[in-house]
């Protein structure tokens, strides 16, 4: 009996050991004085999914670590129409962040969302909307139109904009969107062919989006973070207000609006603390900080 209850004891004292390391560790107090202000921090994902593995994939779990972190650490989740306020000239609270997905994969609807929505956490995903038409043979497969749908319908701080219509792949190793094209016999597409490629490419998008929401389809990421001149010029021309590299940075008011900063927090590596930690030395690095 004594050996019983000393097995008993011992358990519980296991029991609250655990507990109280593991609310060490989750438990973040928000900062008394903001981290930065006026600006937004730009999160980018790609993949959220239990098994597969790669680079730019983590598992549901990280994912709703990190988001839950940081609004533990005093972050401010915004939209992506608080986003666009903000650029014009509207205000956004301190220590704002904007998270994006990229590619427009169905593990964004089945794995990403129900955990956005769980949090009251706002997101664009920017699609490639040719593969709104596949029925297989991706490796990774795409969201369906249906799917898209549903979420602007059920939620409205839900976003989706475009990742080119065609042009998400490379070409001897050079991303489409970037780069002039060859052509047959060793010549290279002209500069006016190149430009009115990316354009009607945009306008499809465009196209493709404003069919499915009556919400504004301005928004753009470039494929690989790759671009140009005249690759920026066209999109614009187009339509597109807004436009996301992957280059690291916190995102200003008076900086490029076709070259918005993105933070890369969709890597399995990035646990929630380095996430933060990242977030504030591009903040000092950005003369943002308090």
């Amino acid at each position: 009996m004594k050996r019983i209850k000393r097995c008993i004891l011992g358990f519980l004292l296991i029991m609250l050991t655990t507990q109280f390391l593991l609310s060490t560790v989750v438990s973040a107090p928000a900062p008394k004085q903001p981290i930065y202000t006026d600006s937004v921090a730009v999160l980018m994902y790609h993949h959220v999914h239990e098994t597969d593995r790669s680079s730019g994939t983590i598992k549901t779990s990280l994912f709703r670590a990190q988001l839950s972190y940081l609004k533990q650490r005093g972050y401010h989740f915004i939209s992506l129409e608080e986003f666009r306020q903000y650029i014009n000239g509207g205000k956004v609270p301190p220590n704002a962040v904007l998270v994006t997905f990229d590619d427009g994969y169905e593990s964004f609807y089945w794995n990403a969302f129900p955990i956005l929505q769980e949090l009251h956490v706002p997101a664009v995903n920017f699609y490639v909307t040719r593969r709104m038409f596949y029925s297989g043979g991706l490796h990774v497969p795409p969201m369906k139109r249906d799917q898209i749908k549903n979420m602007l319908n059920t939620v409205p701080r839900i976003d989706i904009q475009f990742h080119t219509h065609n042009m998400h792949k490379k070409v001897n190793g050079r991303a489409v969107l970037a780069y002039r094209l060859p052509l047959p016999h060793g010549r290279m597409e002209s500069r006016g062919m190149y430009r009115k490629r990316v354009l009607d490419d945009t306008l499809i998008c465009r196209k493709q989006l404003k069919s499915l929401q009556v919400r504004p389809v301005d928004s753009f990421a470039y494929p690989y973070g790759k671009y140009s001149k005249d690759a920026k010029s066209a999109i614009y021309e187009a339509g597109i207000r807004y436009a996301f590299t992957i280059r690291p940075g916190i995102m200003t008011r008076h900086a490029n609006r076709m070259t918005i900063p993105r933070i890369n927090a969709g890597n399995p590596s990035i646990t929630p603390q380095k996430l933060h930690d990242y977030i504030v030395r591009l903040a000092k690095s950005n003369s943002a900080v308090k």
